[in-house]
């Protein structure tokens, strides 16, 4: 319905069962069709519920106070579950860090490591092959990545960087890849580079954090544009493998089409339900408690209690795994001398924060992102802010429990690993990030 008066045009518009109303002065009248359609995202992701674990299907918040936790809530207990009477064994089985090499703890991904172990036969054969490593954040990429060191025959070396540092010129760049091949003075360029790499006996080079190259800032395009060379360059000795996350390696076709260079992509996606299962009785096994049953006084019950559980789990995360954990570890009650435990209810999590903010943002979260982190001099130079308007929208991010700055990340912003699926797909739902 469209209705009219000397000063205001309005539209009333049926959105979730309700007419909402939008009033427009006629002052900020005529628009280009781009501004219009901007103020319809905008109206469309405040009125847009928000989704849980970023597919269709996952649980929707709702308005009860006592079902739903805080994001800040959620955080504060992730930072220490123990001193909320988690055991210690129980809290390192169902550690979000990285796996170990050859960790057994790692399941769920046998199909993508016999894919991995067919491109490092590929190379051994002499194939000229590159490989690419991709994911949402949080599907365990690096856990993924130290795997190939279990691959290595006898004599082979992996020689294995994690990207903690954009490198923000050909210079940077040509030092990161000089300390791949034990080189401690870069040499003058990449062509220099290049013909020392070739005299270098075969190895696996593995560069992990790879969206640390997809950069808008100036310079990080010859770094990338450099890096890329030489990698296309040395194929014939050495195998190149990359990993970054989902938003980043897209970001990276679009700027340097790099998927044209790579002869094989592995695609990781969060853990099904046969995969999460295999993960959740791996760390069970590990932490030496098990599922009380709900009914002691049914025989079998205990064999139901944790199919359920792990039903549960699976919904409320989307299979994500640090999301899977952090709902059990929440949830289990232990007593004091026993190995066994008891569950809680679920508690599903607010992302009512994420309909608090303004355009700037969401495209602050977004480019977050599309870059796998930002510092606060990067955010700066993207967006031309003031550095003081720079640190209070981080601050303000921060505060809603959206981003973070971990000590030991280099200064770099990251999107909280918790709850980075959920940003993502609201951020996707809003047009700001594709």
């Amino acid at each position: 319905m469209w209705d009219a008066s000397a000063h205001v045009t309005a539209w009333h518009i049926p959105v979730l069962g309700q007419h909402w109303r939008i009033s427009i002065s006629r002052a900020a009248m005529p628009w280009t069709i781009s501004e219009f359609a901007s103020q319809l995202r905008d109206f469309a992701a405040r009125a847009r519920p928000v989704w849980l674990g970023g597919q269709a299907g996952a649980l929707a918040p709702t308005a009860e106070e006592d079902t739903t936790l805080a994001l800040c809530s959620a955080l504060g207990f992730q930072s220490d579950p123990r001193a909320q009477g988690v055991p210690e064994a129980f809290c390192e089985a169902f550690a979000a860090s990285p796996l170990p090499v050859g960790s057994p703890l790692l399941a769920g991904r046998e199909r993508e490591l016999e894919t991995l172990a067919a491109c490092v036969s590929a190379w051994r054969a002499g194939d000229k092959t590159m490989l690419a490593v991709t994911g949402p954040a949080g599907c365990g990429l690096t856990s993924f990545l130290r795997q190939i060191e279990t691959l290595a025959a006898a004599g082979e070396r992996v020689c294995y960087h994690r990207l903690d540092v954009r490198p923000r010129d050909s210079a940077e760049a040509l030092a990161i890849a000089a300390s791949l091949f034990d080189i401690t003075e870069p040499p003058a360029d990449f062509d220099a580079l290049r013909e020392r790499a070739l005299a270098c006996e075969p190895r696996i080079l593995v560069l992990d954090g790879g969206h640390a190259l997809a950069s808008r800032i100036m310079g990080s395009a010859q770094a990338m544009r450099g890096l890329g060379a030489l990698m296309v360059a040395t194929l014939e000795r050495h195998l190149w493998v990359v990993g970054s996350h989902e938003q980043a390696w897209r970001r990276l076709i679009y700027l340097h089409q790099a998927d044209r260079y790579f002869s094989h992509h592995i695609k990781l996606d969060y853990l099904d339900a046969s995969g999460l299962e295999a993960t959740i009785t791996a760390r069970l096994e590990r932490s030496g408690y098990s599922l009380a049953p709900g009914d002691t006084a049914t025989p079998g019950a205990n064999d139901a209690a944790l199919p359920r559980a792990l039903a549960d789990l699976q919904r409320l995360s989307q299979g994500k795994p640090d999301l899977a954990f952090f709902h059990l570890l929440r949830a289990a009650t232990f007593t004091p001398g026993e190995r066994e435990f008891s569950l809680g209810g679920w508690r599903k999590l607010d992302y009512s924060p994420l309909r608090q903010l303004d355009r700037d943002d969401y495209f602050t979260l977004a480019e977050i992102a599309a870059h796998g982190g930002l510092s606060a001099a990067e955010h700066q130079a993207i967006f031309r802010a003031r550095p003081e308007d720079t640190r209070l929208r981080l601050a303000h991010l921060g505060r809603l429990g959206l981003v973070e700055c971990p000590p030991g990340n280099a200064g770099q912003y990251r999107l909280v690993p918790l709850f980075a699926d959920a940003i993502i797909a609201h951020l996707v739902n809003g047009n700001y990030l594709y």
